[in-house]
């Protein structure tokens, strides 16, 4: 039984990720029509390439591919609802209904990302469950990260904090899983 990682949903997810944290870098700093002209496009663009990380893979059953990619969209929309909620200070069931959004849709893609290809046997089912446990490490990480250390840093202007490095982590990690190929 080994392990190998599938080049193109790899580097697609690793891209996706990396633009996005840079989205973040440019929505959290520098003046407000420079994050929204910088920022938004940036993270638009990061979660395309996670979607097509998605959708380029067989490592798992095709079935799962579209639905991802579906979640993926629910965070990109929950994500930027909840920000511009937010920064125009609406506290009303809107921001709710977008925090459960992406919630939501992070714990589809945990459940999904995790659905790998694998023969019947004990050793595949032993490896598929360690890769489905990792799978729900990347969303631990960003609700962490993006709900709860981010609402501190932000408004005491903490730039090196311990809130990217695990934003970070979480898209190396989901890369990782979404590429990793049961053989």
């Amino acid at each position: 039984m080994s392990l190998i990682f599938e080049k193109t949903p790899l580097l697609l997810g690793l891209s996706g990720g990396a633009t996005i944290v840079s989205a973040i870098v440019a929505m959290n700093a520098g003046p407000k029509k420079l994050q929204m002209v910088l920022g938004a496009p940036l993270f638009m663009g990061g979660w395309g390439l996670i979607i097509a990380s998605f959708i380029k893979n067989d490592t798992r059953d095709s079935k799962y591919s579209y639905p991802l990619a579906a979640s993926s969209i629910g965070v990109l929309i929950g994500a930027m609802g909840t920000r511009m909620l937010t920064d125009n200070g609406d506290t009303s069931s809107k921001l709710q209904v977008t925090k459960g959004l992406f919630l939501a849709s992070w714990l589809a893609i945990a459940v999904m990302s995790g659905m790998k290809k694998h023969e019947e046997n004990e050793e595949h089912e032993k490896h598929n469950l360690k890769v489905h446990g990792l799978a729900l490490l990347p969303p631990t990480l960003v609700v962490v990260s993006m709900m709860l250390v981010n609402k501190i840093e932000r408004p005491q202007n903490i730039a090196s904090g311990p809130g990217m490095p695990l934003f970070s982590a979480a898209w190396a990690i989901l890369s990782l899983v979404n590429s990793v190929k049961l053989v």
